[in-house]
């Protein structure tokens, strides 16, 4: 976009409170002010009088942040009801679930940042977490699992690392100790690498940008695992 009109679209709850003053910060790096900031909450039945104002407003692109996917689809149908066809970026938690991919041509120019590989993504992480999970559940390939279920996955590898290497004489400390140890740990695709520290538990802070593709019925990955500053 040569000349970037973008509404803010977020819910009036806290985590919509929380992503919303860093995106309005994130866009005053690029010196783009929101032409117009929505809000819509969880739970609304539709976007009419949101989608009229962005409409209204002349934007050309969306930043749909602090949302749950279920709420994004309501953004996007009344988008395409109206007729406008313009970009929607969401948050991580507007791909919590598979089923924007399901809503037709009304996904077709939604994207989103997340920090945990789809179900159906290529790496040897990915391929042990659907085998362990088929076997004990055959015939559930589909519908897909959520990014929360590869979330929990990492977390539980995560663990099992730890236990590992913390050894026989396991304790709390030695737990701790053995978590804080792990340097750019390969979860074989189900994330970018994860390291921690005594300062530092937060483990990951990389994310790809994918690309909802309704003809496929899964997200395409756009780029590879990138860092946030």
């Amino acid at each position: 976009l040569k000349e970037p009109r973008v509404a803010l679209v977020y819910p009036d709850t806290e985590a919509g409170k929380i992503d919303r003053e860093p995106a309005i910060e994130r866009l005053k790096r690029y010196n783009i002010t929101p032409v117009t900031k929505e809000v819509l909450n969880p739970g609304a039945i539709d976007a009419a009088t949101q989608v009229m104002n962005i409409k209204r407003y002349k934007a050309n692109a969306i930043a749909h942040v602090g949302t749950i996917t279920s709420t994004t689809i309501t953004l996007l149908r009344e988008l395409r009801k109206m007729g406008l066809e313009i970009p929607v970026f969401g948050s991580w938690g507007a791909m919590l679930t598979e089923e924007i991919n399901t809503i037709g041509k009304a996904a077709n120019q939604f994207y989103a940042v997340h920090a945990t590989s789809p179900w159906y993504s290529k790496g040897h992480g990915l391929k042990e977490m659907r085998k362990i999970t088929l076997k004990y559940h055959p015939g559930t390939e589909k519908p897909y699992r959520a990014t929360t279920y590869g979330h929990g996955w990492i977390l539980n590898t995560v663990l099992v690392e730890g236990l590992k290497r913390a050894g026989r004489n396991l304790d709390e400390e030695a737990l701790i100790n053995a978590l804080e140890s792990i340097k750019n740990y390969d979860t074989g695709g189900l994330s970018g690498p994860l390291s921690y520290s005594a300062e530092s538990h937060k483990g990951g802070n990389s994310w790809k940008i994918y690309k909802a593709d309704p003809n496929s019925g899964k997200y395409a990955p756009l780029t590879g695992w990138r860092t946030a500053e």
